[in-house]
């Protein structure tokens, strides 16, 4: 009985050391391949918002280049920008000092006395450069939402800050297209760690830390 087991020991022992190896190759390949799609989701993801971004900033950017605005004549640019964006999100106008100018998500001469996103403007006075907001409370919206701004110069100084106020489903749009495999999820967050959206439970989850 001795011999026979330490008989079936000796062609045991290889073998079980064979599907061990076999096994820790197949879990380091498929961690590997894993990882190689992860990196492959999390590119795409990122040219698609750069592109979005670019894309709304280049409607700023047009938008800054009209006579209405060159004039302050506020009434004629809110028809021009509300007609110009079509619903597709709404623009927000203010002075250096925080003061909103024209706010097309409510009538005209209803926009709030003051901006609700004063860091942006508070960096667009350091940079003079575009910025994308963190994630804040909208004063009309009355949601988190989040703005792509640009400076309007005049000189070397900014004269008025012009943002596009976008929603978080918006972002949640992206994060659908890049058609992820069943049980996968994604989110993008802002600078400070807040979720801005997420593939799944994005209603219950948008603004809490990630």
């Amino acid at each position: 009985a001795v011999h026979l087991i330490v008989f079936a020991l000796i062609i045991a022992t290889p073998l079980l050391l064979l599907v061990g190896v076999l096994l820790y190759r197949s879990a380091t390949l498929e961690s590997e391949r894993v990882s190689q799609r992860i990196e492959q989701v999390l590119e795409a993801l990122i040219s698609d918002i750069d592109r979005d971004t670019d894309r709304r900033i280049a409607v700023l950017e047009t938008l800054s280049t009209s006579s209405f605005l060159a004039e302050e004549n506020w009434p004629a640019f809110y028809a021009q920008a509300k007609e110009g964006l079509r619903g597709r999100a709404y623009l927000v106008l203010v002075d250096a000092e925080g003061r909103q100018l024209i706010n097309t998500f409510v009538p005209y001469g209803e926009a709030p006395a003051l901006t609700g996103d004063p860091e942006t403007l508070q960096r667009m006075r350091r940079t003079a450069r575009p910025v994308v907001s963190d994630l804040f409370n909208s004063l009309v919206v009355r949601q988190p939402v989040y703005n792509i701004s640009i400076p309007v110069m005049r000189g070397n100084e900014v004269r008025f800050v012009m943002s596009l106020g976008l929603v978080p489903e918006d972002l949640r749009t992206l994060l659908q297209s890049q058609s992820l495999p069943e049980g996968w999820s994604a989110a993008i967050w802002d600078s400070r760690g807040i979720i801005m959206a997420r593939l799944r439970d994005q209603a219950r989850l948008v603004g809490t830390a990630v």
